[in-house]
């Protein structure tokens, strides 16, 4: 019996007595014929049965026969790993853009998993994993500074990585300081607005930076 994986060569090999004895080889009882599927070779008291490119469909029970005498084996055919037939390309996205990571492998039905360094990514929330035909695609909405990395799509035998920076949005003020008239005595109070929680902000007096004491308060709520 014989094992051999997906597009492989396989080889079925007998010897009989005489050298100039003819064999004839069959496939589930059909015989088998030369040609670009298979090659019949005689070779001193050797006889043999190349089968190329084997597939599923070339599974089955082979027979060589000599009239007196015959023998047989069994062929099995292993599926082939799948590879990347195109790798993940480094990129970069700015801030709250989305950005697609694609890569391909050579089976369409060939089950991947994608990470971020080790740590497996869910099909939920920011990420979104799509096959289309042999193309494996990782999409992450809304991104920000905290995507940045090292990204990989994993088959059970190969690997592809790629680089992906995010750049960070400049601060921007959504509302500035409105001027303020207040009586002596009075609480004065400046308030902004800016387009990110984690933004900070500096208040300055004329050219001189202010600090949370006794006279000012400096307090930061959401944007």
């Amino acid at each position: 019996d014989l094992e051999v994986k997906e597009k492989e060569v396989a080889k079925f090999v007998c010897e009989i007595s005489r050298e100039n004895a003819k064999v004839r080889w069959f496939k589930d009882g059909v015989e088998v014929r030369k040609g670009k599927k298979y090659d019949i070779v005689a070779k001193g008291v050797e006889r043999m049965l190349i089968i190329h490119k084997s597939s599923f469909d070339d599974e089955a029970e082979y027979v060589c026969d000599a009239r007196t005498a015959k023998t047989s084996g069994l062929l099995t055919v292993l599926e082939e790993d799948a590879v990347f037939t195109k790798n993940l390309a480094n990129a970069d996205v700015t801030e709250t853009d989305s950005i697609r990571l694609i890569c391909e492998v050579s089976k369409p039905n060939a089950d991947v998993r994608w990470y971020k360094g080790d740590t497996e990514l869910p099909e939920i929330g920011q990420y979104e994993q799509l096959v289309d035909g042999r193309r494996r695609i990782l999409i992450i909405q809304n991104t920000n500074p905290d995507n940045t990395g090292e990204y990989n799509c994993r088959l059970p035998t190969a690997r592809t990585s790629c680089e992906l920076k995010v750049h960070e949005l400049a601060a921007e003020f959504i509302s500035r300081p409105q001027n303020l008239e207040v009586v002596e005595g009075e609480k004065a109070e400046f308030v902004c607005s800016v387009s990110k929680e984690t933004y900070e902000v500096k208040w300055l007096k004329g050219d001189k930076e202010l600090k949370s004491d006794d006279k000012y308060e400096i307090i930061s709520d959401g944007k």
